[in-house]
């Protein structure tokens, strides 16, 4: 009760009465009760300013305090003046006082200072203090007060709820801590879960009065923040149940689609097809890796990826791409259907499909009329497809083992490359009698290894053509004919027919003048003993190994000019039957002869007239030729590095090379020969190992060799069994290190190996005595 509300009970004072001194005392006690209550009530309002931390606002306070307390005073001063001077009676009847109720001191609280200060603000959430609490008697409030009366600051005697210091204090705090109360005088918080904790640490704890911020709210705890256990295990419960429903629904819908399935004996549509389209090559390659791989789309057709771009893949949108090279290559167990996709924008399937082994998709329907690169592709039906544009068609079925489709419609008139095109298709023999290739300049190992292949192209023009290197090399079954055929164009012919076992086919009228390159032409054309001999070989630089292993080949040569020749490396190497007459051929420019007659076991032609004084490498020339035994004696070998293995195996061959210069030889291992070598300057040979190896007839003196250069003479003469010859003159220039098993099975008398401290044994000698 206020100031104004006590002044009023005394205007109608008058009509109260009282019975004597006793009544007079009590009603005297109960107002001056009342009139410390107003005073709690403004030194309370004093406190809230002061703690706002805002000097104005707390000395207008103080004044009002003052003043409000300086009236109270007078007011309690004639009050007992009237009750003492008779002027005013008080009768107790019995009855309950008229008297209103005095207002709790919360709401006092808060209304005075929601009106005083404007800051501060009674929050209610509408449910009821569930223990009913009243207010702290004021009785109570009165005691606690008056231990600090007459102190000079009004707000010393505030206690909100501050530790008190007397007996009666302590009793008055203890019954606010256990009592729950409706109040905090925390800071302002908006957070529903951060107000709960503060209030329940704060509202249950002594707080000092100094320690109460400025924006204070009067908040009352929520049920379930008050009963927090509760409530957690009722929002669980809550949540199970949504899962289970939802997991419910998606099991029926799955086990619907699977149901209907079954039912129909179809499988279920595909997603529909995106309207998102692919804008580049990089977004498709990343699709195509997630589709395959990450996310294993192909039995998943939820996947992100089928989302994002459609399910399956036959639904997606590829009109923007212009290169698909390699797009599946090395996929080995891709076989997705492609037949809906739109790819006539593409310039460029090269490798698309390179190494899908498993892929047999149908792609008939393609429009791949913008294609200009079909390098290296795939196989599949593609007799429809409009290739006229197309320029590149290089291993286009490179190893499409399985493909025999029908090209014959396939306009071929703008392609110019068709290497490897059919390279390795073994099983491929389809019609290409009436492809125009005229437009053609590269048909290399256009047909290497087709197996299968026998086609008619017969009619084919190929005046374009500049290089057929390897282009029936391994058809095994090839043998068109190709008599008519103008190569006048062609530069390079190597392997062109190697290992085409079947083919002997009529190429006496080709113009080969402007080849350059024939090697290894006819390498295991084990059929082919056509006529050559009118052929010009003029321009041709390079033979090796023309007619190499070419078993049924002895074709008149004599004729031909090989002066441009710079190398007939193994040219006739393993051609059992090739006996020609090359006496007058010009060798003058060859520098290389290795095993130009190797195992050539008919050749015993005429070579004493060639002019070798070029060739650097000789090595195994004339090895395994069993029945050679022209004469070289006049032979100028002075540039000849390599003599290496030169007669091995040629056991005809008894020649006279004592003439021969081979001062700059360096290597003559497995060389030998029953001729005299007892002349010949060694002083640069490096290599001797085995240099007589096997010749069994073979006993020269060559004690006068040179040998100080020499670093390795192991097994030299091994299996020279008529050998038994002293070289104790190599003794001191003999390399010791290195000339292991020198005289095993030799017909030398000490067949041991050399030794440095013995100075032996040396064949026919054991010892040698120093020199």
């Amino acid at each position: 009760m206020n100031s104004a509300e006590i002044s009023s009970s005394l205007d109608g004072g008058s009509s109260v009465g009282g019975s004597g001194d006793n009544g007079s005392h009590n009603d005297e006690g109960e107002i001056s009760n009342l009139v410390n209550e107003g005073e709690q009530q403004l030194q309370a309002d004093a406190a809230a300013a002061v703690a706002e931390d805002d000097e104005g606002a707390a000395k207008l306070m103080d004044n009002e305090v003052a003043a409000a307390a300086a009236a109270a005073q007078r007011q309690e001063e004639q009050l007992a003046a009237a009750v003492m001077g008779g002027k005013l009676e008080i009768i107790d009847d019995g009855e309950e006082s008229n008297f209103p109720p005095p207002i709790p001191i919360e709401q006092q609280l808060a209304a005075t200072k929601t009106k005083r200060m404007g800051k501060l603000e009674v929050i209610d959430d509408g449910v009821g203090d569930e223990n009913n609490s009243p207010p702290i008697p004021i009785e109570q409030s009165s005691a606690a007060n008056s231990t600090e009366k007459g102190n000079d600051k009004t707000t010393s005697n505030l206690h909100i709820p501050k530790l008190a210091a007397s007996r009666e204090d302590q009793q008055v705090d203890r019954q606010r801590m256990e009592t729950p109360r409706s109040v905090y005088a925390g800071p302002r918080v908006e957070d529903t879960e951060q107000k709960a904790t503060l209030v329940d640490d704060i509202v249950y704890d002594a707080v000092p009065v100094d320690d109460i911020p400025d924006d204070a709210v009067a908040i009352r705890p929520s049920w379930w923040k008050r009963h927090p256990k509760v409530a957690v295990c009722g929002l669980v419960l809550v949540s199970v149940m949504v899962v289970a429903v939802v997991a419910s629904v998606a099991i029926a819908i799955r086990d619907r689609i699977r149901g209907d399935e079954q039912n129909s004996g179809t499988p279920s549509p595909a997603t529909p097809p995106s309207d998102k389209c692919f804008a580049n090559r990089g977004e498709l390659v990343s699709a195509i890796d997630r589709y395959l791989t990450t996310e294993d789309c192909p039995s998943n057709r939820d996947c992100d990826v089928g989302k994002e771009y459609g399910w399956p893949m036959k639904s997606w949108c590829v009109s923007n791409i212009q290169d698909m090279s390699e797009l599946f290559s090395g996929r080995i167990q891709f076989d997705e259907d492609l037949s809906q996709w739109n790819v006539s924008s593409v310039t460029d399937m090269s490798f698309m499909f390179n190494g899908a082994i498993a892929f047999n998709g149908n792609l008939s329907s393609w429009d791949v009329s913008s294609v200009t690169n079909i390098h290296c592709i795939w196989d599949g039906d593609l007799s429809s497809w409009d290739v006229s544009s197309v320029t590149d068609m290089s291993a286009m079925f490179h190893g499409a083992t399985a493909f025999n489709g029908d090209l014959s419609s396939w306009d071929v008139s703008s392609v110019t490359d068709m290497s490897a095109m059919f390279n390795g298709a073994t099983a491929f023999n389809g019609n290409l009698s009436s492809w125009d290739v005229s437009s053609v300049t590269d048909m290399s190992a256009m047909f290497q290894n087709a197996d299968a292949f026998n086609g008619n192209l017969m009619s084919w023009d190929v005046s374009s053509v500049t290089t057929t290197n390897s282009m029936f090399d391994g058809s095994d079954f090839f043998n068109g004919d190709l008599s008519s055929w103008n190569v006048s164009s062609v530069t390079t012919m190597r392997g062109m027919f190697a290992y085409a076992d079947a083919f002997n086919g009529d190429l006496s009228s080709w113009d080969v003048s402007s080849v350059t390159d024939m090697s290894a032409m006819f390498n295991g054309a084990t059929a082919f003993n056509g006529n050559l001999s009118s052929w010009d070989v003029s321009s041709v630089t390079d033979m090796s190994a023309m007619f190499q292993n070419a078993d049924a080949f002895n074709g008149n040569l004599m004729s031909w000019d090989v002066s441009s020749v710079t190398t007939t490396n193994s040219m006739f190497d393993g051609s059992d039957f090739f006996n020609g007459n090359l006496s007058s051929w010009n060798v003058s420019s060859v520098t290389d002869m290795n095993g130009m007659f190797d195992s050539a076991d008919a050749f015993n032609g005429d070579l004493s007239s060639w002019d070798v004084s070029s060739v650097t490498d000789m090595s195994f020339m004339m090895s395994g030729a069993t029945a050679f035994y022209g004469d070289l004696s006049s032979w100028d070998v002075s540039s000849v590095t390599d003599m290496s293995g030169m007669f091995i195996g040629a056991y005809a061959f008894n020649g006279d090379l004592s003439s021969w210069d081979v001062s700059s030889v360096t290597d003559m291992r497995w060389m030998f020969w029953n001729g005299d070598l007892s002349s010949w300057d060694v002083s640069s040979v490096t290599t001797m190992n085995n240099m007589i190896y096997g010749a069994t007839a073979f006993n020269g003196n060559l004690s006068s060799w040179n040998v100080s250069s020499v670093i390795d003479m192991s097994e030299m003469f091994s299996g020279a069994s008529a050998f038994n010859q002293d070289l104790c003159a190599w003794a001191d220039i003999f390399p010791y290190s290195s000339a292991s098993n020198i005289f095993s099975n030799s017909g030398c008398t000490y067949d041991g190996t050399p030794q440095l401290d013995q100075r032996g044994p040396f064949c026919a000698s054991s010892s040698c005595t120093i020199s």
